[in-house]
């Protein structure tokens, strides 16, 4: 089907978009009983012209901006197609800027299936899908929802890690790189307050014997050389 959108708003053709939005007028109060694709065909090219006719009222060259809304939303219920929503809007409009090969590809289904393929956001659906190939090489874009599922596996990946090794007595969980801060808050999540009392002691103890046995070495450093350290009295 050959359709060529004129120039709206050029005075020398306003019979021709008349009747281009006669014949959406009409095919849209048959759409109301029944689906047919000719008719979605004879919307989607009026709704391209109106959108054309918005922008130029509107002074601008995309279809968007507040100016824009207006004068497509002026436009729509001035013809009588304002009871389109905004989605099926844009699909039919993006279907008729494929149309050719929209209709190359429609031209090889069977019957039944062209048949059961009328509405614009199932036709646009079907058509991308079925001839449309993916580029290998393209980054595929990650969803809000994908990147938390895979922040939560992260975590609980790491909390069974942390978990395992606090029941095996530390293993690899501490590095030079942790604070006593940082080694506290773990400690302390994992143990009652009175337990966590008893290990600050007994690291209370140890850091004092580790501090006597340092003293010790010193002591016996003098006793080799002769000449004791500054800071061993």
């Amino acid at each position: 089907m050959d359709n060529i959108i004129p120039e709206v708003g050029c005075s020398e053709q306003p019979t021709k978009l008349d009747q281009i939005v006669t014949d959406a007028q009409a095919a849209w109060a048959r759409l109301n009983n029944s689906h047919a694709w000719a008719d979605w065909v004879l919307v989607a090219t009026a709704l391209a012209a109106g959108r054309g006719e918005a922008m130029l009222m509107a002074g601008t060259n995309k279809p968007s901006g507040p100016k824009f809304k207006r004068e497509i939303n002026r436009w729509l219920k001035e013809k009588n197609l304002d009871a389109i929503d905004k989605t099926t809007r844009s699909r039919a409009i993006e279907c008729f800027e494929h149309l050719a090969d929209i209709e190359k590809w429609r031209a090889t289904l069977p019957v039944s299936e062209r048949l059961a393929l009328n509405h614009p956001t199932t036709v646009l659906r079907h058509w991308k899908r079925k001839t449309i190939v993916p580029d290998p090489n393209a980054v595929k874009k990650v969803s809000i929802r994908e990147k938390l599922n895979a922040t939560i596996a992260e975590l609980e990946e790491q909390n069974f890690r942390m978990r395992k090794e606090i029941e095996r007595g530390g293993g690899d969980l501490w590095t030079h790189d942790d604070t006593a801060k940082d080694i506290a808050l773990v400690i302390s999540s994992q143990f009652s307050h009175s337990k966590i009392s008893d290990i600050a002691r007994e690291l209370a103890k140890l850091a004092r014997e580790k501090s006597g046995e340092a003293k010790a070495r010193q002591v016996g450093q003098v006793c080799r050389n002769g000449t004791p350290p500054s800071d061993v009295r």
